[in-house]
């Protein structure tokens, strides 16, 4: 069994910023950090952005719409006496997937860090990106009191799950009850009636 060696360095990514929208560069900010507190010079970081599809599915069709996922963008560069890097990526949406479906797409961020002596260490991030940027959430019963203040409560969220501020109506609308269902017969109307109605 090989000998555990303690890591010297490690790898943090930045926060990313709130409400990234689609076909808009977005920012990958970051450091590297020496344990002892130091800073790493002349290592070489090496990026792989990845972009995936959250369960995407096609209500219309009731088909479930599968990708892999894709590599859009790999890069290298070189860390200065800072340690800290800095990059960006066009988030591409599929183009073969329509703006209505408000598909929503997962960029993973690889990163990989090499110092002068030759030690790596990775890290990975991840970032939702849609064509809105905000899911309101509707809590309520089956059966709904309107009487009660607190029957249904909402909450928006942005599409990384960070609380988002929202102003708005909602309007309760009760559905009338049809007199009858009808559906379209399988055959045409027969010449001569056999059966009553």
């Amino acid at each position: 069994v090989e000998k555990y060696k303690r890591p010297d360095f490690e790898i943090k990514l930045d926060d990313f910023a709130a409400n990234p929208v689609l076909n808009q560069p977005i920012q990958v900010k970051g450091k590297v950090r020496a344990f002892f507190g130091g800073k790493i010079s002349g290592a070489v970081l090496k990026y792989e952005i990845q972009r995936n599809l959250r369960n995407y599915y096609k209500y219309d069709e009731y088909a479930y719409v599968d990708h892999e996922p894709e590599t859009i963008k790999t890069g290298e560069l070189k860390m200065d006496e800072s340690g800290d890097f800095a990059f960006e990526f066009l988030s591409k949406p599929i183009s073969s997937i329509p703006k209505k479906e408000k598909p929503i797409f997962y960029y993973t961020i690889n990163i990989r860090v090499t110092d002068q002596k030759g030690e790596t260490q990775e890290t990975s991030g991840k970032i939702a990106v849609g064509y809105h940027t905000t899911q309101l959430l509707v809590n309520a019963n089956r059966k709904i009191d309107v009487s009660q203040e607190d029957a249904i409560s909402l909450m928006a969220k942005d599409l990384n799950a960070r609380p988002s501020s929202f102003s708005g109506k909602l309007k309760l609308t009760k559905y009338k009850t049809p007199d009858g269902i009808f559906k379209d017969r399988p055959w045409e109307l027969p010449e001569i009636q056999q059966i009553d109605e």
